[in-house]
């Protein structure tokens, strides 16, 4: 089993009706799951809370932020999803400190993108 483990099973938000399913079977032997490039909390509204432990918000909307009322509102939303699922939220793709900024007042648990540092392939 995974449990007591660092791996971390990520699924694109656009997900089809059996993903619930299979996180299930995953959680099941102690695979964390994130969910990736969440842009509404509407389908965060079909999980159980403990389900799913991490949700990555999409980063459009993270470098909207700055500019739309309608992105600070949406995320708002999702990260009351996301205690309710008392599940980690994620601000993704920040590539400004006005994003990084913007990410911290609205309360995001976490933090990744190019303003912290580029990908690389050196272990």
């Amino acid at each position: 089993t995974y449990k007591n483990s660092n791996v971390i099973f990520e699924l694109d938000g656009n997900f089809q009706s059996n993903t619930k399913q299979a996180i299930s079977k995953l959680k099941s032997v102690g695979i964390k799951i994130c969910l990736d490039n969440i842009e509404t909390p509407q389908i965060l509204k079909q999980f159980d809370n403990s389900l799913v432990d991490f949700i990555k918000v999409d980063g459009d909307l993270i470098r909207l932020l700055n500019i739309s009322e309608e992105a600070k509102s949406t995320c708002r939303d999702i990260l009351k999803e996301c205690q309710r699922l008392q599940s980690k939220s994620i601000a993704s793709r920040i590539n400004s400190n006005s994003s990084f900024e913007e990410s911290k007042k609205l309360g995001f648990d976490y933090f990744q993108g190019f303003f912290f540092g580029k990908p690389t392939d050196k272990l």
